[in-house]
């Protein structure tokens, strides 16, 4: 079961920040004709970088506690809605790439991150 997103944090990027990928192919050769493809994962995934802007006192009052506590550093998935779709998913954060936070105007903080989104 996923977490849900905690009251007052409203995980919607913006939109100049907002990059979706296609699901992963496998492709096979084959002796005779066009090669064989088949998606990698059983479910559909997809890797979606998004750039999240929210004020300093959700960021570290809200967000920082619910990344490191409730998703284990982002170890867990969490219920989403992918914002091209609208299709309800699940969504982790990348281990590799973990948030990254940067100021932005108006006193808010700029918060990078990519998803692995799965439907």
């Amino acid at each position: 079961m996923a977490v849900s997103i905690p009251a007052g944090l409203a995980l919607r990027p913006r939109r100049d920040g907002y990059a979706a990928g296609s699901p992963e192919m496998i492709v096979s050769e084959v002796d005779q004709g066009d090669p064989k493809q088949r998606p990698k994962h059983a479910v559909e995934q997809i890797e979606v970088k998004a750039v999240f802007r929210m004020t300093r006192t959700v960021y570290t009052g809200v967000f920082l506690p619910w990344y490191r506590g409730d998703l284990g550093f982002g170890a867990l998935r969490f219920d989403w809605n992918e914002p091209v779709s609208g299709r309800a998913c699940t969504a982790k954060f990348d281990g590799r790439n973990p948030p990254a936070a940067t100021p932005a105007e108006g006193g808010r903080v700029d918060v990078a991150a990519t998803l692995i989104v799965r439907f």
